[in-house]
């Protein structure tokens, strides 16, 4: 997943798709940072897309070890609450 690069002739939708696969992926391997750096990359690329998708919330809820304002800021962006368990 690290050499994948999606260039601009994949549909929109296809590429941040993606993108929420590969951070929750990082979120499985327990790579925090690169977990939320994708995030926050999709969220850059589509953001009133990302508002209308499951799977940024539920990557977010799995995230640990990253700061709980930069979990805020992500859960904002993706229109998703931060519940604290």
């Amino acid at each position: 997943m690290d050499t994948v690069k999606l260039d601009d002739t994949v549909p929109l939708a296809t590429r941040a798709l993606y993108g929420l696969d590969v951070a929750l992926t990082h979120v499985e391997c327990r790579r925090w940072d690169q977990a939320a750096d994708t995030l926050e990359a999709v969220r850059g690329m589509a953001p009133g897309w990302v508002q209308h998708q499951m799977l940024p919330g539920v990557t977010i809820s799995r995230l640990a070890g990253v700061s709980v304002g930069r979990l805020r800021g992500l859960a904002h962006a993706a229109g998703v609450p931060l519940g604290v368990r």
